[in-house]
């Protein structure tokens, strides 16, 4: 004879609410690739996409290349072996294309950045589409 199966206690689970109120979603009011201080968005004439931390943790993306998946205009490079962010022909580095062009250059703190970045201690990535990046030659990321 086998032992009775004891009987199943329900779980109980947190309160989910539902509200009509409107949330603010992911929002960034101020950047820092316009003028290397903290200035609001609406003040600045370039246009700059800010991923936010929260954003980075919702969408888990963990390095600085997934997060370029999904920036506009933007694209990682692989090379022939598949390392995504090598320079084309080349076993490592950090290239990704922005608006079509090609760059090696991001800035960390307004700075250029060749090492391969994760988001544990990223409090945003900005990408700066500005106006005469094609004659500075490089298209600025900030982290």
């Amino acid at each position: 004879m086998s032992p009775r199966p004891m009987p199943a206690i329900p779980s109980t689970l947190s309160v989910f609410e539902v509200s009509a109120e409107k949330g603010i979603g992911y929002v960034a009011s101020t950047a820092m690739s316009g003028t290397r201080t903290n200035e609001k968005l609406e003040n600045l004439p370039n246009s700059i996409s800010v991923m936010t931390q929260e954003f980075l943790q919702d969408l888990a993306l963990n390095s600085y290349f997934d997060a370029v998946d999904f920036a506009m205009s933007a694209e990682n490079i692989a090379n022939d072996l598949g390392t995504v962010g090598a320079v084309l022909g080349n076993r490592g580095g950090n290239q990704v294309n922005i608006r079509g062009l090609a760059t090696v250059r991001q800035l960390r703190d307004g700075f250029p950045w060749y090492l391969s970045t994760d988001t544990y201690n990223t409090e945003r990535i900005e990408f700066s589409r500005e106006r005469f990046a094609f004659f500075a030659d490089h298209e600025k990321v900030v982290l």
